[in-house]
């Protein structure tokens, strides 16, 4: 425990300040194991988060990726495991969402390019905060989140959905799919 009388911060003086640093005996015990539901929850963060349209990959999920990678797990896209009728729905939601969110993104384009600065894309703007809003309402309506990785037999399945534009989003969020290439991992039979 330290204990300090005056600590100046940023030109304002402090007084009686007591700050507290745990004492670690065993620095080996503080390493985490990995886990499939941090990977999953990871996953579930950038799925349900307002960047879910991006093509970029979510630096805590391939950060994951990578640690299953390093403990020599091999990682596979669209194995033989399916979402169930329930997660179903959530990933239709999710769907819904994104769908709304790149078609009114397009809209504004289209509405910018023909009308240029007599352009009005307020109300698009209106749906794709909409839509952002309902990608993060189902990140609180549903706290135990999406299993989206399966762990199996010394490996990792990305589940496989029937929803093109989900897989394809949720590939690019985790990094196994790159914008510039067509696979960047070996696929499951």
């Amino acid at each position: 425990m330290i204990n300090r009388t005056n600590i100046s911060m940023g030109g304002k003086s402090l007084k009686n300040i007591t700050v507290t640093f745990p004492i670690i005996k065993n620095k080996s015990k503080m390493k985490k194991k990995i886990n499939i539901e941090d990977l999953n929850f990871a996953t579930w963060l950038a799925i349900t988060s307002v960047e879910f349209n991006s093509q970029e990959a979510h630096a805590a999920v391939v950060d994951y990726v990578d640690k299953f990678r390093t403990k020599g797990y091999r990682v596979y896209m669209s194995g033989t495991h399916r979402y169930n009728d329930s997660e179903l729905r959530i990933i239709e939601r999710i769907v819904a969402w994104t769908a709304q969110i790149i078609y009114a993104k397009d809209l504004i384009q289209k509405e910018l390019k023909f009308f240029g600065k007599d352009a009005e894309p307020d109300m698009y703007f209106e749906q794709i905060g909409a839509a952002e809003q309902g990608l993060l309402k189902c990140r609180n309506q549903f706290p135990d989140f999406l299993k989206c990785f399966i762990e199996e037999d010394g490996a990792i399945y990305l589940r496989s959905s029937p929803y093109f534009i989900f897989e394809e989003r949720l590939m690019y969020r985790t990094g196994l799919l790159l914008p510039d290439m067509e696979h960047s991992v070996e696929m499951a039979e």
